[in-house]
């Protein structure tokens, strides 16, 4: 037996307490009991069971992977196990005792894109404390493997946390191999952090993906109808299109566009500036080895447009732009196979025929793709039907199955038209549009009359009278309610542009005499349900006994007049209980009180008995909190005697983990005696200040529990002492003081300042609350993908 890890550049170390991964048996002659179960075993060094809060978990087979435990045995975790669409949120149990995520969970949020986060940086920074930092040990061909299979975006090392590498071991002619896992966080727009987590299958580097179809289409750039003339600058589109992909994990694919002066001749590569690929080695199955241009290929269905600039030329009649995709060369259909751990895995087409693509353009005549324009066609968006049960409101979060009817009303030329056709969800019925995946269509890149290109879906018609009926998938969103729009021949579902023929996939332009038609929608109501509220206006500082304002804004996220119960507090004590609160939208509401001397915590909460309604998605946010600290009144006394006050000014509230600062003035007034004959003046009274602020942190050199909760807490102490001359008359003294940056993993915490003067016989305090605001942490978020 032979053990090994793939492409090891040096020795490392065993982090063992990060450890998550799936295993894979991959042979003919193994079974997956019995004996050969525990060599898999033997050969990774795991064991056949595993003590989980107190109770033996034992290794199991689970299609490919082996799992200890079952879905059932998955209990006290954040997220909690769940069973959704078929499928358990977890399958069992890691070696680690790691909760076992299942790939084919349905992903929690299907609102936001790769792209379209804020994904953060370094999340093991002080700041954010989401993790701790990487094996400084991990060789350089496991970071090529794991970048290679995950999105673009994230490919880099200070996003991504590894919480294993992927291991593989022989046993005479059999593989195994265990996965490795990585994880990165983003933070949404209200500032909540949500985390993923991607699986790194070594077999890839070594299996084969068989029975595939990638696709490829060209566009030079030049509008239509245009006259292309030396020294004209244009930008072409290479498009890429993952029409059939069979297997799991990710694959990096070789892209490459040239240009041949007068259509033939010497392939001169282009340069793709696109930012979302770069310059790669691949190598052929016959060891010849080229530059190209990378695409990491996830799933079907996958696409993505290249964008490449390029000059006209002098002295040429006509330019030839051509580009490959999965070749190693535009002329040739050679397989491509892994080179130096870049290429995860060989992506083997049954067809080459549709991965090369290429336009030609003349120069100083008319380029364009022939053309019969057409006038007098009406295509109708006849229906669309949500798939929502009747009845009833669609549920967040919830997937539905949908179809639309489109009917040819009038198609007077002969030919085969092919449409573009998307249908999209808005959450809220206004907004961003979010694209729905068409089950039984073909998925294109179409050109509008202005040289705009976009994504859509092929609708194929051939004659008067045709109708098709359109499969769709989308997920409902968490908002009060949405909108399904469908639109077919228009580039967007608000915008008439007329979509003009791509690479030969339209032979006739379809003009329509009226796009009034060509878009309908159905606006839907949902079982979201949530109110939340947040703090508006408020003083930092008040002098007591005076009157203050705090001013908050309460939202209804359904949209709909509802009543319900919203109350105010000041430390502790309900000063304004509205039990009949109407509220639609948004609605801003405030109260006023006379300020304490002790200071003021001031809570405004929505439908604090849950009741109304009781069917909120989430009840922590209908309570927001502030607090103002209280000032005294200094005054100069009227009968000539001494006085000493002092005030602490600090902020209401800071972020955890970062220094802020705070002062104190002391006023005092002290009459200067008189003296006469040979009596010696007197000197000021000293006053002496102590300053005490105390709180408590979480210590950043113990890594938060994710299992427990457990964070371990940290008294944090600070005192400052001064001592000077009051001087004679009305003084002011002031002090400024920095704390350090403190805080706690998912909670608020507090600083209490207490500022003591004493001198002249006067002695006068002061006290100031600053709430520390909580650090978030992952297990109390949602988790974005299994």
């Amino acid at each position: 037996m032979v053990k090994f890890r793939i492409n090891t550049l040096h020795q490392r170390r065993l982090f063992v307490a990060f450890f998550i991964f799936t295993l894979f048996l991959l042979s003919t002659g193994v079974s997956y009991a019995g004996t050969g179960l525990e060599d898999a075993l033997q050969a990774l060094n795991l064991p056949s069971s595993i003590s989980v809060q107190g109770k033996m978990i034992y290794a199991r087979v689970d299609g490919n992977r082996i799992v200890y435990g079952n879905p059932g045995d998955v209990i006290g975790v954040n997220p909690a196990q769940q069973y959704k669409d078929g499928q358990y949120r977890y399958l069992g149990y890691t070696y680690t005792g790691e909760p076992f995520t299942n790939q084919e969970f349905p992903n929690d949020d299907t609102l936001t894109t790769w792209e379209q986060r804020n994904w953060i940086s370094q999340p093991w920074d002080k700041q954010y404390k989401l993790c701790g930092e990487n094996d400084e040990f991990i060789p350089d061909s496991s970071w090529d493997m794991i970048l290679s299979q995950v999105p673009p975006i994230i490919a880099d090392p200070s996003y991504l946390k590894v919480l294993s590498e992927p291991l593989v071991a022989w046993i005479n002619n059999d593989l195994v191999a265990a996965v490795g896992s990585v994880r990165v966080w983003h933070k949404d727009s209200s500032g909540k952090i949500w985390y993923e987590t991607f699986n790194i299958d070594p077999t890839l580097a070594i299996g084969l993906k068989t029975n595939n179809d990638i696709s490829i289409t060209i566009d030079s750039g030049v509008p239509k109808n245009t006259t292309v003339k030396p020294g004209d600058k244009f930008t072409g589109h290479a498009t890429l299109l993952a029409n059939k992909i069979s297997g799991n994990g990710s694959s990096v694919i070789p892209v490459n566009i040239y240009q041949q002066l007068n259509s033939q001749g010497t392939y001169i590569q282009q340069k793709i500036t696109s930012k979302n690929t770069s310059q790669t080695t691949f190598t052929t199955e016959d060891n010849k080895r080229f530059n190209a241009y990378s695409w990491i290929v996830h799933s079907e269905g996958d696409t993505i447009t290249f964008d490449f600039d390029w000059i006209c030329p002098d002295d040429v009649s006509k330019i030839k732009f051509t580009a490959g995709v999965n070749l190693d060369y535009p002329g040739e259909s050679d397989q491509v196979s892994p080179a130096e751990s870049k290429m995860q895995n060989v992506i083997t087409e049954t067809d080459y025929g549709n991965n090369k693509a290429w336009v030609e353009v003349p120069i100083g005549d008319i380029s364009a793709v022939p053309i019969i324009p057409v006038d007098g066609i009406d295509i109708e968006a006849t229906s669309i039907d949500s798939g929502v049960p009747s009845g009833t409101n669609a549920q967040p979060g919830k997937t539905y199955t949908g179809k639309a009817i489109f009917t040819t009303i009038k198609l007077p030329a002969p030919g085969e038209y092919h449409l573009p056709v998307n249908i999209y969800h808005q959450p809220g019925g206004k907004g961003t549009y979010y694209q729905a995946k068409i089950k039984n269509l073909k998925l294109s890149t179409f050109t509008t009359s202005t040289g705009t290109t976009f994504s859509a879906y092929e609708l194929v018609i051939k004659k008067q009278g045709d109708t098709v009926e359109v499969i769709f998938d989308w997920t409902c969103p968490a908002a009060g309610k949405t909108k399904l729009v469908t639109a077919t021949n228009l580039d967007y579902p608000g915008d008439t542009d007329q979509v003009s023929p791509v690479n030969g996939k339209m032979s006739i332009t379809t003009t329509e005499a009226d796009y009034s038609n060509n878009k309908a929608w159905v606006e839907l109501q949902t079982d979201y349900q949530n109110l939340w509220v947040e703090i508006l206006e408020y003083p930092t500082s008040v002098q007591t006994s005076t009157n203050t304002t705090v001013k908050a804004r309460i939202h209804n996220d359904r949209g709909e007049l509802l009543t319900t119960r919203l109350v105010w507090k000041v430390n502790g004590n309900i000063i304004k209980d509205i039990q009949n609160y109407d509220v639609i939208g948004t609605l801003d509401a405030g109260v006023s009180f006379t300020m304490p001397s002790n200071g003021a915590s001031v809570t405004v909460e929505v439908n604090p008995d849950r009741d109304r309604p009781s069917t909120e998605t989430s009840f922590i946010d209908n309570k927001a909190s502030c607090y103002i600290n209280a000032v005294a009144v200094p005054t100069t006394p009227s009968d000539g005697s001494s006085a000493l006050s002092i005030d602490i000014s600090a902020p209401a509230a800071v972020e955890a983990f970062k220094s802020w600062k705070y002062t104190v003035e002391i006023t005092t007034y002290f009459k200067k005696p008189k003296v006469s004959g040979d009596e010696e003046e007197p000197s000021p009274p000293t006053i002496t200040m102590n300053v005490n602020a105390t709180g408590q942190s979480a210590d950043t050199n113990v890594d938060y529990n994710y299992d427990t909760g457990y964070q371990k807490i940290i008294p944090v102490t600070k005192t400052a002492k001064e001592t000077f001359s009051a001087g004679w008359g009305k003084k002011t003294h002031t002090y400024t003081y920095t704390h350090p940056g403190t805080g706690l993993w998912g909670q608020p915490t507090s600083v209490i300042i207490k500022a003591t003067a004493a001198g002249g016989s006067k002695n006068a305090t002061d006290t100031a609350k600053v709430q520390i605001n909580p650090l978030s942490i992952p297990n109390l978020e949602i988790q974005l993908y299994q």
